[in-house]
């Protein structure tokens, strides 16, 4: 997705990367976490540094994670995948710290030729797990970094089982155009903001 940069680890390149990424969860889930079985065989985790480990999760953790599973429903989704709801922005910092991403206060990181770029999920094909950084879910801060259009994103990556961005970015605009000729409320809705309850 144009200027956003998804964080895999190349595990034919680098050994090292699952390790990394599986240690960084296991961080996250120490901080506070709750799985829900979601479609088929998948399961939705929450993490977030707003509460201890046993309480239930926030009300906004709840709504990005409805948001998460009304998504799954309507794009082609994998059997069993695991998806990580990073429900605050201290969280997603963290988790992007611990995958070795350095960012500013806003989240924001510099991209090899300099340029910003925000990062809103990552997603690690061979360990069949999805982190998504949870505000953007509801508070998207651009029209590309709309919780559709970055689940449908991950989804292409996934399915396409590609690490190439730009495949995956035509397999979601395909989908998502697809979605918006099937049904030209959903278009309206995209056009005036994000809707938590799509």
């Amino acid at each position: 997705m144009k200027g956003t940069r998804h964080i895999r680890g190349a595990v034919k390149e680098c050994p090292a990367a699952v390790p990394i990424f599986r240690i960084a969860l296991a961080t996250l889930a120490a901080v506070s976490t709750c799985t829900a079985t979601a479609l088929a065989q998948n399961t939705i985790s929450v993490a977030t540094t707003h509460s201890h480990a046993g309480e239930p999760p926030s009300q906004a953790c709840k709504e990005q994670v409805a948001v998460l599973t009304d998504l799954l429903s309507i794009f082609p989704t994998p059997v069993q995948w695991k998806w990580v709801v990073i429900c605050d922005d201290a969280a997603w910092r963290r988790f992007l710290w611990l995958r070795g991403v350095e960012t500013d206060s806003a989240g924001v990181s510099a991209s090899p030729d300099g340029a910003s770029e925000e990062i809103y999920a990552s997603t690690e094909i061979e360990a069949h797990v999805t982190c998504v950084r949870g505000t953007t879910l509801l508070h998207p801060d651009s029209k590309l970094a709309g919780a559709d259009h970055v689940i449908a994103h991950e989804l292409a990556h996934i399915v396409l089982h590609t690490r190439d961005e730009g495949r995956a970015e035509r397999q979601a605009l395909l989908w998502m155009r697809e979605r918006e000729q099937a049904s030209p409320a959903v278009a309206a809705k995209q056009e005036t903001g994000p809707n938590p309850g799509i």
